[in-house]
C-alpha cells in the first residue's frame, strides 16, 4: 500500500528546492526526494565550490603581484589541499542552509532514489536498501544534469575526472586536458592556470 502524498519534487537542485519551497507557501503539502545532498551540482560540485575556488585563484594572483600594490610578500605557500578543502566547506556550509529552509518551510525532506512509476506512484530507495511507494495529486520533476561520460574514457578519479571527482583531487597537476567549454570547464582551466597548472581547452 502506498503512503499518500500532495506534491512531490523529484531532486533538490536549485530548481526543485526552490519550487519546494515556494509551493509549501503557496499552501502545499511538499515532499523533496533527494538522493545525494540538497543542493544539487550548482551547489555542491558546480557554480558554488567553483566560485570558492576562484576566489583562492584570485587571492593568490594578487598576493604574487601585491609589489604593484607597494606591499613586499617574500614567501607565498600553496597548500593545494586546504584550497580545495576550503571549497568543500563552503559548499556544505551552503547545503545546511538549504536544510534549514526545507525545515523553516515545512518540506518533508526524504533523502533517497526515487523512481516514476504508472498510476502517479513514485518509489523511493534509501541508502540501507529500504523501499517504499509514495502515490501524489502532483510530481515536479527536477532531476539536473550530470557529466557527459566519453566511450572509450573511463572516469578514475586519479587521470581522468568530472566536475565532481576533480574536487576531490588533492594534487596540484602538471598539465590538464579540460574537455568542454561551458562555464564550469573553464571554471577549473581558469583556476588550474593560476597555481601554474598547463591548461589546454
Amino acid at each position: 500500500m502506498a503512503e499518500s502524498r500532495d506534491l512531490i519534487v523529484l531532486g533538490a537542485g536549485p530548481g526543485g528546492y526552490v519550487a519546494a519551497i515556494r509551493a509549501s507557501q503557496l499552501g502545499r503539502k511538499v515532499t523533496l526526494v533527494e538522493r545525494e545532498h540538497l543542493g544539487g551540482v550548482c551547489l555542491n560540485w558546480g557554480c558554488i565550490p567553483s566560485k570558492a575556488l576562484l576566489r583562492s585563484a584570485q587571492l593568490y594572483h594578487d598576493m604574487k603581484h601585491s609589489s604593484q600594490f607597494g606591499f613586499e610578500a617574500d614567501t607565498i605557500k600553496l597548500d593545494f589541499p586546504k584550497v580545495i578543502q576550503r571549497s568543500r566547506d563552503v559548499a556544505a556550509k551552503i547545503s545546511g542552509g538549504v536544510s534549514y529552509l526545507m525545515k523553516k518551510n515545512k518540506v518533508e525532506v526524504i533523502m533517497a532514489e526515487g523512481r516514476l512509476k504508472s498510476g502517479k506512484r513514485l518509489e523511493v530507495k534509501d541508502s540501507s536498501g529500504k523501499t517504499t511507494t509514495y502515490s501524489f495529486n502532483d510530481i515536479i520533476i527536477a532531476t539536473g544534469a550530470r557529466a557527459r561520460h566519453l566511450p572509450g574514457v573511463e572516469v578514475d578519479g586519479e587521470v581522468i575526472h568530472t566536475y565532481r571527482t576533480i574536487l576531490d583531487y588533492r594534487r596540484l597537476p602538471q598539465k590538464l586536458l579540460v574537455i568542454g567549454s561551458g562555464a564550469i570547464g573553464m571554471e577549473f582551466a581558469y583556476f588550474f592556470s593560476s597555481f601554474g597548472t598547463q591548461v589546454t581547452v
